[in-house]
This record gives structure tokens, C-alpha cells and sequence, in this order.
């Protein structure tokens, strides 16, 4: 017998023990460390069945979905023998998931603050469950509770229930005003799972909104002295992810889509919505990660002080102060790089680096106009913070920034609340 036969036979013996092993059946399946979260909610999320073969590639993917679960910082599995035969077990690290909101902004005649507590796994069947309240010289509160799979369902409900109030600058021709904002919605919602990484969302919201004019005297100044509509809401997202989590580090894309119908009661005619936000991260070596998120927004183009989107320190451009003006369509771009200067399994340090910039589109007017100055629908801030993580608690991450505004107002502000800004 020659070396090429001996080599074959050899390679015909290892693969028909590798098909052998493949092919042991599964006995049973354990989840160790889930102190909180239910047994029975964590299996709906598992491909792997007792009886079928053990799949190792399905088993990778088992983990990698329990790892999206709110509840917990890391999963990985092991291959047990035991007397009935192979047993899977899934070693979850739980996080806490009770835990406070809270985050305020700094600039000059513009500070805000927000208090509150969330819950995202609440009953441990990750029901998420919220109320806050903020005051940025007025008072809003908020709630809502989010049931993601009802008795184990695909199917969901959503519901969001806000008192929304603020000074706000309203443009009228060449006048810059101040106005008092109010909010009052009641938002009612299904969802259902496509699959592990698609989701639909359906909601309808009726709700109320005041505009009071503060700036003196009011009735030599453009505007309306006050205005009440009611409006209803329809909404209806769409969701993907396919974000892979290793404690603090993040791998993968995402993609939120909504689109929005609203009717008001001095008008026939429906007012559409339509905002899209993509966001990517990339673990660079062991300790680095570079993140972006790409936000784009489009309305219905009336000319109107109260376009729906927003240029704001705490939703697209840091440091830059709240509610700086409004736009019926926007377009921002977020670059972040996060490097773990410490990490002790517990505790963990990061500082980052960031490029935030946003334009947006005047309210009746086009984008970029001729004779339009660049700089009056452009910002960007650049910048940098530190997040302090601890790692047994969900989401715990305390986070400043400090963002600079380079081309226009050159102004300095700072953004500090839970939780990265993206």
C-alpha cells in the first residue's frame, strides 16, 4: 500500500468521525446566570432544538442573539456530557437593567436636565418600561411601555405618553422669536418580529400642540400671538439589526426606517414625515471602535415656523445647544472613534474622539438657494469626552462631551448624560 492510498484511507476515517459527531443528537439545553431573565423567554430565541443534531454554527448564532438581549453584557455555550447524553449550556452574564435616566446640557441660556428610571427587562421577559422628566426652564414628563413579544409571541404592543414643554426660536422673514412649546400625545402601537434581525412597527397618536409667543410686544411683531391644533398620527418602522455585542464594543449595522401621516383639523390634507438612521460600528484591535450614525430627514415642504425636525445638542450635533432651529428636512452625519484606556471586567474607561455636522433644509425654501450663505444651514462640531461603562449594569455608561463649533458661532458646549450619544 503506497503513501497516496494510506493518505485517503487516513482522510476517509477523520470525516466519517467528524459526520458521526455532527450527527449526536441534542439532550437537552440549560441557561446558567439568567438569575432575572425567564428560561422560557430566552428559548423563543434559539434555533438549536432538543432531539435535533448538534449544530455548532447554529449554536454561534444562538449566542450571538442572546448577546442583543438587553439582559445580558456577554453569552457564550459549552458541550456538556452528562447520563442522558449531550446537554448545551448557555453561560449568560447578566446585567442590571433597573436603572436611572439622567442627563443635562450646558450652554449659555440654554441648560437642560432630565431625571427618570428605565427598565428594559422588566418581569424579565425584556418588557421595557420608562418615565422621565426634564426641565429646561419648563417641565415635560414622559412614559411608555414596550412589550417586544406578547406571551411569547411575534406580536408586540407600544405605548408613549408625553407632556412636552419648551422655549423654542421661531423665524418669521428676518425675525428670529421666542415661543412657548407644548406637547400632550398619547401614541398606541403593535409590532411584529419578521425574523431575529426585522422587525415592523405600526402606531397611531393623538395628540396637542400649543405655540404661546414670549417675545415683546407681541402684537407689532409677525406671527401668531398663539396656536392649538390637535392632530392625529399615523406611523409606521421598520427596524434591522444585525449588531454583534461584546460587553461595551459593538460590531455590525443597523437600520431604522419611519414614515409618518399626520392629519391637523385645519386642514384636509395629510402632512408626511420621513426620517432614516443608519448606524455602523467597527472593533479596530482589542481595544478600539469606530462608530458612525447617518441620519437623514425629509418633510413636506410648507412654509411654516413649525417644521418637525430640529438642530439639537442631544440628538445630532453636540455642544451646539438646545433646539437651535427648525428645518423640513435635515441630513447629519455622527464619526466617532472610542479607545478603552481601562478595563478591569468591571469597570471600564473610554475616551473618544467626534465629528459632528448636520444641514438642513429652511421651512418653504430650497436647499442651498442661491445667494444663500452656506454657513446659515450648516454646523459642525468637533470635539472629544470620556464615558466611564460599568459592565454589570445595562447601559451604565456616564457620558460628557465637550463639543467646539468652528465655522460659525464658535462656541464651546458640553453634553453630559447615561448612555452613548449613539
Amino acid at each position: 500500500m503506497n503513501f497516496n492510498k494510506i493518505f485517503i484511507i487516513s482522510l476517509l476515517v477523520l470525516c466519517s468521525q467528524y459526520l458521526v459527531a455532527q450527527q449526536i443528537d441534542l439532550s437537552s439545553i440549560r441557561f446558567e446566570g439568567n438569575k432575572k431573565t425567564k428560561t422560557t423567554y430566552l428559548k423563543r430565541f434559539l434555533n438549536s432544538k432538543i432531539g435535533a443534531s448538534i449544530d455548532t454554527t447554529k449554536l454561534r448564532k444562538d449566542a450571538q442573539r442572546l448577546r442583543r438581549l438587553n439582559a445580558f453584557a456577554d453569552v457564550n455555550y459549552e458541550i456538556v456530557e452528562t447520563t442522558s447524553g449531550k446537554e448545551v449550556v448557555f453561560n449568560c452574564k447578566e446585567v442590571h437593567t433597573l436603572l436611572p435616566i439622567f442627563g443635562f446640557g450646558v450652554l449659555p441660556e440654554n441648560e437642560w436636565v432630565q431625571l427618570g428610571a428605565l427598565d428594559v427587562n422588566a418581569f424579565g421577559k425584556g418588557i421595557e418600561t420608562y418615565a422621565f422628566y426634564q426641565y429646561n426652564r419648563r417641565s415635560t414628563v414622559g412614559f411608555g411601555i414596550k412589550i417586544p413579544h406578547y406571551r411569547g409571541s411575534k406580536f408586540g404592543f407600544i405605548i408613549n405618553g408625553l407632556h412636552w414643554e419648551s422655549e423654542e426660536p421661531l423665524y418669521f422673514e428676518n425675525n428670529t422669536l421666542q415661543y412657548l412649546y407644548k406637547n400632550n400625545s398619547l401614541l398606541l402601537g403593535v409590532s411584529y418580529e419578521l425574523n431575529y434581525n426585522n422587525k415592523i412597527e405600526f402606531g397611531g397618536s393623538l395628540f396637542e400642540e400649543k405655540y404661546l409667543k414670549l417675545s415683546e410686544p407681541k402684537d407689532e411683531l409677525p406671527g401668531p400671538n398663539d396656536v392649538a391644533l390637535t392632530k392625529f398620527l399615523f406611523k409606521l418602522n421598520h427596524r434591522f439589526d444585525n449588531i454583534d455585542y461584546f460587553f461595551h464594543y459593538r460590531n455590525g449595522i443597523s437600520n431604522f426606517s419611519s414614515a409618518q401621516l399626520v392629519f391637523s383639523e385645519n386642514t384636509d390634507k395629510a402632512f408626511y414625515i420621513f426620517d432614516n438612521d443608519f448606524r455602523f460600528y467597527k472593533r479596530l484591535s482589542q481595544k478600539g471602535n469606530f462608530v458612525g450614525r447617518w441620519i437623514v430627514g425629509v418633510a413636506q415642504n410648507n412654509f411654516s415656523p413649525f417644521a418637525p425636525f430640529t438642530v439639537d445638542g442631544h440628538i445630532n450635533l453636540r455642544g451646539i445647544g438646545n433646539r437651535i432651529t427648525r428645518a423640513s428636512a435635515i441630513t447629519s452625519l455622527n464619526l466617532e472613534y472610542r479607545h478603552t484606556i481601562y478595563d478591569d471586567k468591571k469597570i471600564a474607561v473610554q475616551t473618544n474622539l467626534f465629528v459632528d455636522q448636520a444641514s438642513w433644509r429652511e421651512p418653504g425654501k430650497k436647499w442651498l438657494v442661491e445667494n444663500q450663505k452656506f454657513e446659515e444651514t450648516y454646523r459642525m462640531t468637533v470635539g472629544g469626552g470620556l464615558r466611564f461603562i460599568h459592565q454589570k449594569i445595562y447601559n451604565a455608561v456616564f457620558r460628557i462631551d465637550i463639543g467646539y463649533e468652528p465655522i460659525n458661532t464658535k462656541e464651546v458646549g458640553a453634553v453630559i448624560g447615561i448612555g452613548q450619544y449613539f
